[in-house]
């Protein structure tokens, strides 16, 4: 699930969340009964990134859209 947009969006030195709704996963093609890690992390060019929290809830605000 590319999320590069919001992360350009967000501001350098600052806090930003990002939410990723399950089914944009299942749209992209996973196959949810064989997901066995919670992120996974790729790049192609060169990225400095601090991650404070991950967590699975039901409903979050800001959604990216699929």
């Amino acid at each position: 699930m590319p999320v590069d947009r919001p992360l350009r969006a967000a501001a350098t030195g600052g806090w930003t969340q990002i939410a990723v709704p399950l089914v944009c996963l299942g749209k992209g093609g996973a196959d949810m009964s064989r997901i066995d890690r919670p992120l996974a992390i790729r790049t192609d060019g060169a990225l400095d990134l601090t991650i404070s929290g991950i967590r699975l809830t039901q409903t979050a605000k800001d959604k990216i859209a699929c």
